[in-house]
């Protein structure tokens, strides 16, 4: 279907956009009884049901949270509406999403976010997939005109006309972002849009807005790549439960708004007006009994929150190299590179999307070298953009295609943060499983280098080990490079896998075989009774540095590299720490708010390990301060093996 040969099926509209005004009304009477929370009301954008006849299977919206009546028309049950509203168990979010946050993946509507405009890259990404995989399926990605003014509308529009993707962006223009008028903020009125496919509709009229869509979609349908399509229509309501227009706008504005109520003016066009009231009377009366039933529905147990947040952790087959692979010694980022090459060889639908990773450059360490020359197509040089770079996966994933992301830096990751924590990580429990994204996301990280500066060289684990719904891991070996992405690449979830890049370059002997690397399980580096010493990273060298100088020489230190920091190992960290009852962590971030705070806190917070302590647990980090250029700074701030050797000697009391 390429939208040019379907009609206007105009009582189908009017039923979508009374059942919608209906449901509107329920909800905003039951906010007032005090039996449900927060409402948004959709009343004035009900005309865009119409665009429900131009979606196909196949299609997927990302929606708005004013879209009520077309998700009506998509086939959204009123009981699945009711149970958004009252967050009730049975809900396809389980409770999780607020009212107007709509996903439904039976129905081909994507899970909504609150944060406005940060659907737009996911559409980009699902259009992506389709365009990679040949199908004929568009996205249909609907947003207010106010949010137009994030970065990720820009984003999102220009990585879609740079790839020509079969995106629809609908901009519903109420005129207002919640008591601002937008009429001179948003970017069609300040002209920043020239060259953009935009086309201007009357959002308050269903047949002239399926006529202008109907025309849009073609083209999108045809190949001619994405466009804008600027629907004008009015918020005949507050912002939702918790505003009063009244407020802020001038009476006689708002009765002049509902005076160009779509719902009324479609209703008087088509009439009779009697079978319209009997129309409405019926919704009417569904509504009311259907939101009556579901008032009795059960609530979610508070415990259903701890579910689904990952997905179980698989056991891949362990990662074997031919049997003529002549190379017997790697340094971490050739490891890198060779998993790479294995995840594309086992799976065909993986992709590379990163900055400069496409060859001759191979990304600005190397890590890609020769890839998009073995696989041609499926290494993909990104915009400098880091929110498009991560913005597209979920999207990509919901497409079939599995992503793999290169971020330059880890420093670098800020601009990809929004997407990272609202988006990626939330995708699977917002859903309720319904949706996941099971990308790898890497990204060089850590000082220890001379030049780098403070943001090419910060270690900044803790900002993704606070976000539920990621995997954090930091290999030091190249053995362990392979098995964490080896494993990452078999996980149904997000993967952050910092890499040390002054290890890049340290070649060490690596195994035929290498298993693949269990989330939460700590490597053992080393026995001992005295003191548990944890590092990861970097950190594991200048520990072992330590144990060499005389000051630890003489103590017998347990070592445990983490590997893995969400999840990480508690059972052998807690076992060793109730043996030896001494704990030091050492790590490359900053102490406030890092993962050795983490730690100590639950083995402290743990009866077992607090009653063996015999001294207090220590950190031993960089301050609270950023890297310089000058390698002077590095050198004070970071852990040294002769500081780390005289904690080790100052908690035992070795000589």
């Amino acid at each position: 279907m390429d939208g040019s040969e379907v009609a206007f099926e105009p009582r189908l509209a009017l039923e979508a956009m009374v059942l919608s005004r209906e449901c509107d009304r329920r909800e905003a009477i039951l906010v007032r009884q005090g039996k449900a929370p927060f409402h948004v009301s959709s009343v004035g954008h009900e005309a865009l049901a119409v665009l429900a006849q131009l979606i196909g299977p196949g299609d997927q919206v990302f929606p708005h949270y004013r879209d009520k009546a077309l998700m009506l028309a998509l086939g959204t049950p009123v009981r699945e509406l009711a149970r958004l509203l009252l967050g009730k168990a049975a809900s396809l979010a389980n409770g999780r999403q607020m009212p107007g946050h709509f996903g439904d993946r039976s129905r081909g509507v994507w899970s909504a976010l609150s944060p406005v405009a940060h659907h737009l890259l996911p559409a980009c990404g699902f259009a992506w997939a389709m365009q990679r995989q040949g199908l004929p399926h568009v996205a249909v990605a609907l947003t207010g005109e106010a949010s137009c003014r994030q970065g990720e509308f820009f984003e999102a529009v220009a990585f879609a006309v740079e790839r020509r993707l079969p995106v629809l962006f609908v901009v519903e223009d109420n005129g207002l972002g919640i008591s601002t008028p937008t009429a001179h903020l948003n970017p069609l009125a300040l002209g920043m849009l020239d060259g953009v496919k935009v086309t201007r509709a009357d959002g308050r009229d269903p047949e002239a807005l399926f006529a202008v869509a109907r025309r849009v979609m073609h083209g999108v349908r045809g190949g001619a790549g994405p466009a804008i399509l600027w629907c004008e229509l009015d918020r005949l309501e507050g912002h939702s439960s918790f505003d009063d227009q009244r407020g802020y706008l001038p009476e006689e504005v708002i009765r002049a708004k509902w005076e160009r109520d779509p719902v009324a003016a479609f209703a008087a066009r088509l009439g009779p007006q009697s079978e319209v009231e009997t129309l409405r009377q019926r919704f009417a009366d569904e509504v009311y009994a259907t939101f009556q039933e579901v008032l009795d529905e059960p609530d979610p147990s508070p415990k259903a929150a701890l579910d689904g947040r990952l997905a179980p952790a698989g056991e891949p087959p362990p990662f074997r190299f031919p049997e003529d692979y002549a190379e017997k010694r790697w340094s971490l980022a050739r490891a890198v590179g060779v998993a790479l090459g294995a995840i594309f060889e086992h799976d065909p639908k993986t992709v590379l999307f990163g900055e400069d990773v496409d060859d001759p450059k191979g990304g600005v360490f190397g890590l890609t070298r020769g890839l998009s020359t073995r696989f041609p197509g499926r290494v993909h040089n990104s915009p400098l953009a880091e929110a498009t770079i991560a913005g597209v996966a979920p999207g990509l994933a919901g497409g079939g295609i599995r992503p793999i992301l290169e971020m330059q830096f880890a420093d670098f990751c800020g601009p990809a943060m929004s997407q990272i924590v609202n988006d990626l990580a939330t995708l699977r429990w917002r859903s309720a499983g319904a949706w996941t994204c099971p990308a790898v996301i890497y990204a060089p990280y850590g000082g220890y280098v001379a030049g780098a500066g403070m943001w090419h060289s910060q270690a900044c684990e803790a900002a993704f080990c606070q976000i539920p719904g990621l995997r954090v891991a930091v290999p030091s070996s190249p053995a362990d490079a392979v098995g964490l992405f080896w494993a990452a690449a078999h996980a149904d979830d997000p993967t952050v896998i910092l890499l040390p890049k002054r290890l890049f370059q340290v070649s060490e002997p690596v195994p035929a075989e290498i298993p693949a690397i269990a989330f939460g399980k700590a490597a053992r580096l080393r026995q001992g009774d005295d003191i548990t010493v944890i590092c990861w990273g970097n950190t594991v060298r200048v520990v072992g540095d330590a144990l060499r100088l005389p000051q630890a020489a003489s103590v017998s230190a347990e070592v445990f590299d983490l590997r893995s920091l969400v999840p990480w190992d508690r059972v052998a960290v807690m076992d060793s720490v109730a043996r030896t009852g001494r704990l030091l962590v050492v790590q490359e971030d900053n102490v406030s708010g890092g993962v050795g705070q983490m730690i100590v806190a639950e083995i402290c917070a743990d009866a077992r390990t607090w009653a063996s302590l015999k001294t207090p647990p220590l950190i031993l980090g960089r301050p609270d301060v950023h890297i310089g250029f000058s390698g002077a700074y590095g050198d004070a701030y970071l852990p040294q093996p002769q500081a780390v050797a005289e904690r080790i000697r100052d908690m035992t009391g070795a000589p």
